[in-house]
């Protein structure tokens, strides 16, 4: 019997981000199960088909990503978030976190990182960009 391709729902605004996240995920082996464009429509459709990850823009309307986050992980707790977004602002990735998030990566570094962030995140590990990484350092560095 194969193996079950794990499944991701796709969370942006923008169509062309979607389309883009969606045809790297399916060829590294994950299943899009759904893709949405505001945060209300994916704490629904979360509910809805429970994928194993919901990577999410931090940006969205209706709901934001932080707001839609917390209410994903309350839904779904065996769901994974992992943010997608080009904001690196310290506030913003403490606000994510706090959630409950299990990553975040940043748009800039999706063709490199994409792939690796939703396995690891799948693994039960923490996933962070680079840059993302500094940011939570510096902030731990000047608490």
């Amino acid at each position: 019997m194969a193996k079950k391709k794990p499944t991701v729902l796709i969370a942006d605004d923008h169509e062309i981000v979607r389309a883009g996240v969606r045809n790297l995920l399916e060829s590294g082996g994950y299943t899009v199960c759904a893709e949405v464009s505001n945060g209300r429509d994916a704490v629904k459709q979360a509910e809805q088909v429970q994928p194993e990850v919901v990577i999410l823009d931090v940006t969205l309307p209706e709901l934001n990503g932080n707001e839609a986050a917390t209410q994903v992980l309350k839904f779904c707790p065996d769901t994974k978030v992992l943010v997608f977004t080009v904001h690196d602002a310290e506030q913003v990735v403490v606000q994510i976190f706090r959630t409950g998030a299990h990553g975040y990566i940043l748009k800039s570094d999706a063709g490199r990182q994409l792939l690796d962030a939703v396995k690891c995140v799948l693994e039960g590990k923490h996933y962070f960009s680079s840059k993302i990484s500094e940011v939570i350092f510096d902030s731990m560095r000047n608490n």
